[in-house]
C-alpha cells in the first residue's frame, strides 16, 4: 500500500491490467471436514474453499492450514502486533499510526482512524502486522513470515454515517517483504478508495532485482463485489505460487500475473527469489485521487469517529 512514501499502491490511478469480476457476499461458514490432516481437524476447519478461475490458470491449490488467527479475543492473536506510533513508513506522510487506535470489539480487530495535531499530522489510524516494534522508518522484528501460499483475510470496509460511502477512505490488507520500507516487493491482497465501495484492488509492485519497478508504481487488478463491502464481511485473498500471483474475492479469481507478463511488459520478476514476506492491515487516508476515487477530503472529519476496518480473521494455507 504505498502513495508517495510508504505503503503499496500508485501515486494516482493503478496502472497495469483491469478485470471486472462480480463476487457474493462471503458466509463465515467453515468447509466440510473431510480429508484433512489432524491439526486443521482440531482448528475445526476444513480444507480451503474451491477457488472459481474460469478464465484464468487455476492456482495452485495450497490445502495445509498453517495458521489461524482469529481476532474474536480481548487481544490480539499470537505474532500479531499494533504497528506503533514511531513507525510511519507505513502510510501516507499525512497518517500517524498508534496502538490505541486498534481495538477489539469481541467478534474482530477494529482499525479506527481520527484527527490528530500529534507531531505534525493530520490523523492517527490503526495499523495491525505480523512484526513487532520498528522505530522511524525502521521495520521491527517479524513475529511471522512465509514464503509462497493463500492467504485470506476475512474484512468488513468502512463506511461513514448511515451507510453512506467513505469517500476517499483507505482501507488495505497486504503482505511485503523483510528487506526493509515498504513498496519493496510487496503483494497488496486487497485496498480499496471507498468512494467505490464495490471495487477491490490488488496490486504486485516493487520487486527487486533492480531495476524496480517504476517508483511506487506496479501492476494493478480490479474486481467488482457484489454489494457495498461496508455493509457486509467478504473474503480477500492471494495465491503467491512460483512464477504467478492471483487475486480473488469470496473465492472467485479476479485477476492474475505471472512471470512471463512481467517479462513481456520489461518488468523484471524478483517474486520467486524474494525474501519471506510478513501479514499487515490498516487504514488510512487517500491522499490523492487513488483507485479512481476520490481524494479524502477534511470537510468528512467529523464522520471518521463512525469510520473502521474490521478483520475477524486470517488464514494462511501452505
Amino acid at each position: 500500500m504505498t502513495p508517495a512514501g510508504p505503503i503499496g499502491d500508485l501515486g494516482g490511478l493503478p496502472a497495469g491490467g483491469s478485470n471486472s469480476t462480480t463476487f457474493l457476499t462471503s458466509p463465515h461458514v467453515a468447509p466440510a471436514a473431510t480429508g484433512i490432516s489432524a491439526a486443521q481437524a482440531s482448528l475445526g476447519l476444513g480444507p480451503p474453499p474451491t477457488l472459481v478461475s474460469t478464465g484464468f490458470v487455476t492456482p495452485h491449490n495450497y490445502t495445509t492450514l498453517v495458521k489461524n488467527y482469529q481476532f474474536n479475543g480481548v487481544s490480539l492473536p499470537t505474532d500479531w502486533h499494533a504497528i506503533p506510533d514511531t513507525v510511519f513508513n507505513y502510510a501516507p506522510a499525512n497518517v500517524e499510526y498508534t496502538a490505541p487506535m486498534v481495538v477489539m470489539n469481541g467478534s474482530a480487530v477494529q482499525m479506527n482512524i481520527a484527527t490528530t495535531t500529534d507531531s505534525g499530522f493530520l490523523y492517527k489510524a490503526g495499523a495491525i502486522g505480523t512484526i513487532s516494534g520498528g522505530t522511524g522508518t525502521t521495520i521491527g522484528t517479524p513475529t511471522y513470515f512465509f514464503t509462497n501460499g493463500r492467504v485470506r483475510y476475512r474484512a468488513k470496509m468502512p463506511s461513514f454515517s448511515g451507510g453512506a460511502n467513505a469517500d476517499g477512505l483507505w482501507p488495505a490488507c497486504w503482505m511485503t517483504s523483510l528487506a526493509g520500507l515498504s513498496p519493496a516487493d510487496e503483494i497488496d491482497i486487497c485496498e480499496m478508495n471507498m468512494t467505490l465501495p464495490t471495487t477491490a484492488w490488488g496490486t504486485l509492485h516493487q520487486w527487486k532485482p533492480l531495476p524496480t519497478w517504476t517508483s511506487n508504481g506496479g501492476t494493478s487488478f480490479n474486481g467488482t463485489i457484489s454489494s457495498n463491502a461496508s455493509a457486509a464481511f467478504h473474503v480477500y485473498e492471494a495465491v503467491w505460487e512460483p512464477g504467478m500471483v492471483s487475486w480473488a474475492v469470496d473465492n472467485v479469481v479476479f485477476a492474475q500475473y505471472t512471470h512471463a507478463q512481467a517479462t513481456a511488459a520489461g518488468n523484471n520478476w524478483g517474486v520467486d527469489t524474494a525474501q519471506e514476506v510478513y501479514l499487515i492491515a490498516n487504514l488510512a487516508v487517500t491522499p490523492g485521487a487513488y483507485f479512481g476515487g476520490a481524494t479524502y477530503s477534511p470537510a468528512n472529519n467529523a464522520q471518521l469517529p463512525n469510520c473502521n476496518l474490521q478483520i475477524s480473521d486470517v488464514l494462511v494455507y501452505q
